[in-house]
């Protein structure tokens, strides 16, 4: 989803049930092991 839209990531991440942008990145570092690289 983060590669196939023009979503903000808080519009992501409440559309994902995470209620905000910060909690989406904590859990997608925790969860991969690092952090989201920027998408140009």
């Amino acid at each position: 989803m983060l590669e196939q839209t023009d979503l903000g990531l808080d519009a992501i991440a409440v559309e994902c049930g995470f209620g905000s942008a910060a909690v989406l990145r904590q859990n997608f570092a925790r969860v991969l092991g690092t952090t989201r690289p920027r998408i140009a």
